[in-house]
């Protein structure tokens, strides 16, 4: 009878070693091929967004950096031009090439907000100025709005219901306090420069003009209806049209758009929403075609001029809404709080959620 002969388990462990340590090997480069051991995607979120001279600007920021991204009318795909630190909140353009951004940060435990600048369409930038230096800017960033290259205003959100409203004739480089009217010494929400020259402020209970050449300032009245709901009067956000057609929007008490046909001198109200809340801000992108957005994912669009308003709900939208931009074209986008990006096409009412920044 033949007799097998077996190794000893003592000369099978190097074999089984080998094996192990080669399959493990062949593990390891098959994870690193499916990513999961590359360093971790940065995932960056909208900021803000501003049009002008058919150009859209879009901010965006992640955690390591902010960025600005570039779009014409009609273009599929948004053109990144360069880097901003982190901390960047407001964007603006007077024409193609200069714009300005706003920035905030902590210098000694301090916070702080700095004023930057481009003269080449957001290739580069350099910082102009510190804003937050002067006593009642405060902490938070309100507004911004220039002119042309050279004039503008930055606004400031102090504590308690003040704060700043700076004025520059040089792009920035200095800045100086426009303390009359008494109104403006009150929380300005925002500002809009017209392309001819006049420019409003809007905030608590206030509509302020300038006129085209600065000599006089007026405080329009806001509607009497509205009397009766004082916190509904925080106005968020103004735009003056061609033709003198005016639309202000805000509230708290109950969202609420208001309309004028004088240019400003005369308000009414458009639109008033039942429950707590506001809108934030308001674009049209035609005499007929505008939406306006707000709290909690708010949406509501006209197409006959702001005769009708009719609510629309964004897909997958749970934060309230801060931007919106719409152009001749038919294209638009709205920026909400937490960062998503929704865009409209071909004036159709209808907004999709895009990713253009991963």
């Amino acid at each position: 009878m033949t007799k097998r002969r077996f190794k000893s388990a003592r000369g099978l462990v190097p074999h089984l070693a080998f094996l192990c340590i080669a399959w493990f090997l062949s593990v390891l480069a098959t994870l690193s091929a499916s990513s999961i051991f590359q360093e971790p995607q940065h995932k960056s979120y909208a900021v803000d967004i501003f049009s002008a001279a058919d150009q859209t600007w879009l901010l965006i920021c992640s955690d390591q950096k902010c960025s600005v991204l570039r779009r014409g009318i009609g273009a599929s795909n948004w053109v990144e031009l360069a880097a901003l630190p982190l901390g960047a909140e407001r964007i603006y353009f007077s024409d193609a090439v200069h714009g300005w951004c706003l920035v905030t940060g902590a210098t000694s435990g301090r916070l702080t907000t700095d004023l930057w600048g481009t003269g080449n369409g957001g290739k580069d930038w350099e910082l102009l100025s510190h804003p937050s230096e002067f006593q009642h800017f405060g902490t938070g960033v309100g507004d911004m709005a220039f002119l042309d290259s050279k004039n503008g205003w930055v606004l400031g959100r102090g504590a308690i219901g003040r704060g700043a409203v700076l004025e520059t004739n040089d792009a920035g480089h200095n800045l100086y306090e426009v303390t009359s009217p008494p109104e403006l010494q009150r929380a300005v929400n925002r500002i809009f420069a017209s392309s001819g020259g006049d420019v409003w402020f809007v905030g608590n209970r206030m509509i302020v003009h300038r006129s085209q050449t600065g000599q006089s300032w007026e405080t329009r009245e806001v509607p009497e209806a509205l009397s009766d709901y004082p916190l509904a009067t925080r106005f968020e956000s103004i735009k003056i049209l061609e033709g003198g057609l005016g639309w202000v929007v805000g509230g708290e008490s109950d969202p609420v758009i208001l309309s004028s046909k004088d240019a400003g001198r005369s308000w009414e109200i458009k639109l008033r929403v039942a429950g707590t809340g506001t809108f934030n801000d308001i674009a049209f992108g035609s005499k007929t075609f505008g939406c306006a957005v707000g709290s909690e994912a708010l949406v509501f669009c006209t197409n006959d001029g702001g005769n009708i308003w009719r609510r629309v709900f964004l897909d997958q939208a749970n934060s309230s809404l801060k931007r919106v931009v719409m152009l001749p074209s038919g294209e638009g986008w709205i920026v909400s709080v937490s960062g998503e990006l929704y865009e409209m096409k071909g004036f159709s009412g209808s907004w999709n959620r895009v990713v253009p920044f991963q």
